[in-house]
């Protein structure tokens, strides 16, 4: 009777550790779930701002205020936009759109990406950011 009673005591204590194991396992996927999207770890540039204005209209909504250069560590890098930011770590600026179809000629966010842009995953504030910064009032 005692080996019996040792075996389920052991199983029970298995059990039970089991049970532990997928609750945190649980809490850690609703963490990974709820985590903020981390920063790049690609070197970001110290500052980006916006230039002089420029007559860039090819990728801009009709109704659109002129657009700036964009300066990445006060150098002129051949793109434009009304807005700049840094958030998070990260640089991003608000442009015309590119493409074709539904892309074309809307507002759009990038964000830096290995010295230069990338268009951002995140289009949820473009038509914001446009209104207040690019669109002629």
């Amino acid at each position: 009777m005692d080996i019996l009673k040792t075996i389920v005591q052991e199983s029970e204590e298995k059990d039970a550790i089991i049970e532990g194991l997928m609750r945190e396992n649980e809490v850690l996927r609703n963490e990974i779930k709820e985590a903020p999207e981390k920063k790049t770890s690609e070197p970001q540039p110290k500052n980006v701002t916006l230039g002089a204005q420029n007559g860039q209209k090819a990728k801009v909504p009709p109704g659109s205020k002129p657009q700036f250069y964009i300066l990445m560590n006060d150098k002129k890098i051949g793109k434009s936009g009304w807005h700049v930011w840094q958030e998070d770590g990260n640089w991003y600026h608000l442009g015309g759109g590119y493409g074709c179809g539904d892309n074309k000629r809307k507002p759009t966010i990038y964000i830096t990406s290995k010295g230069g842009w990338k268009k951002h995953h995140d289009q949820s504030k473009a038509k914001e950011y446009y209104e207040q910064y690019g669109k002629i009032i």
